[in-house]
């Protein structure tokens, strides 16, 4: 990616950054930006795929990550 952004005059904080390759990663970049703990989303999104199994990445991505959302606002209640 860095000789990309340089190709493409990108400032050195975008080409150096990379995010996560895994779903796991995925759900930690999108809910992590909202200000919740990425062991916190580790922890719910790990719970969740107990209950639902692997098909439970469908349900967990679909949405943006509402379903993690709501597990971990429903928690804090």
């Amino acid at each position: 990616m860095t000789s990309l952004g340089l190709e493409l005059g990108l400032p050195v904080s975008v080409q150096t950054y990379q995010m996560g390759l895994t779903r796991m990663d995925a759900a930690l970049d999108k809910v992590s930006c909202l200000g919740f703990s990425k062991p916190l989303i580790r922890r719910t999104v790990r719970n969740l795929l107990k209950v639902y199994g692997d098909d439970g990445w469908k349900l967990i991505e679909e949405d943006g990550y509402k379903v993690v959302l709501d597990v971990i606002l429903d928690e804090q209640e």
